[in-house]
């Protein structure tokens, strides 16, 4: 028999029932905190209903994250809770409040064996019900259909805005002016004053194939980085990065990478893109005319060819999927004495010094 199969709940400890309740947003930018104490009062009132004329205690986990991903401590946090024993009740309006995937069904099933009763209100799911399991999981396929359903429809609608009338666009690069109202490249223009400055630092590029250089005599003239770029100094890797955008050309791209969710984690990484780019002609935003981009950059792809780490033998990176700041010197290249953990080169600020 279910422990809840009486019917009648009574608090555990004979005092006073305690019951937990879990809110989370996503904290994108159409979404407020105020959601947050919608959740939790929702639940309250379910649980006063719930419990009946007894005295409740409430604790609260209200945070913000993305329901897919595992680590985020709030996870450990009500499991620690449930695995405590204190719990009476556990409530969410939603299974995908708690997390969006098949761990909340491992979740609802250490509640029941810790006599922890579950309710998801929106997904109608009571673990009072011996046929709890089974739709849990129903629950956990229609979330984890929904988000990739709306990940898919946001995705097409941007790139298809993107072909029809250049809409979606990034954050400028140096060289380019985006109007505060700018909907799409046809709003942007190129500075004039940076042109020059372009054009002689593409010269430097074809002749001698040095980024340090080029990177050496926009500091000289003092051209400013980009507006939304981090680091205030031009660097041989910036140079690099600055001549490869094809918007130089006034041919701007969209789908260079996409992401691809990691299982163990629940997060999503950005990955090249194996399909590549789609691109669209923005004339008005040519700095460097087509055939001369296209030269420079065949040719520092040819003379870099011979560089850089060696592939395996299959031809993948050895340090594909490695973050960049994990592969600094002496970052992987040293251990710790004592772990022995592989030394990881931190994320140096720049200073005055």
């Amino acid at each position: 028999m279910s422990y809840f199969g009486n019917r009648t709940m009574s608090p555990r400890n004979g005092r006073k029932f305690v019951v937990l309740i879990v809110a989370r947003i996503s904290g994108c930018a159409s979404q407020k905190d105020v959601s947050l104490d919608d959740q939790q009062e929702h639940a309250q009132q379910y649980a006063v209903e719930s419990c009946g004329e007894g005295e409740i205690e409430y604790r609260i986990v209200a945070t913000k994250g993305k329901g897919e991903e595992l680590t985020r401590p709030e996870l450990a946090e009500v499991e620690t809770a449930i695995r405590s024993n204190d719990l009476d009740l556990l409530i969410v309006e939603d299974l995908g409040r708690l997390i969006r995937g098949a761990e909340a069904t491992r979740l609802c099933g250490i509640a029941v064996d810790h006599n922890t009763r579950v309710i998801a209100i929106h997904d109608c799911i009571d673990t009072w019900y011996d046929d709890w399991e089974s739709d849990v999981i129903a629950a956990c396929r229609d979330h984890v259909g929904h988000n990739a359903h709306t990940s898919k429809r946001i995705k097409k609608k941007l790139m298809l805005r993107f072909m029809r009338q250049g809409a979606a666009t990034p954050c400028p690069i140096a060289g380019y002016v985006k109007p505060e109202d700018a909907r799409t490249f046809l709003d942007w223009s190129v500075d004039d004053e940076a042109r020059p400055f372009i054009l002689k630092g593409a010269e430097i590029l074809r002749k001698t194939g040095n980024y340090s250089a080029v990177a050496d005599y926009f500091e000289s003239v003092q051209f400013p980085v980009g507006s939304h770029c981090r680091t205030k100094k031009w660097n041989g890797a910036m140079v690099r990065r600055f001549y490869a955008n094809p918007l130089l050309k006034g041919k701007p791209e969209r789908g260079n990478k996409h992401t691809v969710k990691h299982n163990e984690t629940g997060k999503r990484r950005s990955v090249k893109n194996p399909n590549g780019p789609v691109a669209i002609d923005v004339p008005h935003l040519e700095v460097i005319p087509e055939l001369e981009f296209d030269a420079i950059n065949a040719l520092l792809n040819k003379r870099n060819a011979v560089r850089g780490r060696k592939p395996y033998s299959n031809g993948q990176d050895p340090l594909a999927g490695v973050p960049r700041k994990r592969t600094g010197f002496p970052g992987q290249h040293a251990r710790c004495w004592y772990c022995p953990r592989v030394l990881v080169q931190p994320e140096l600020e720049d200073s005055e010094d």
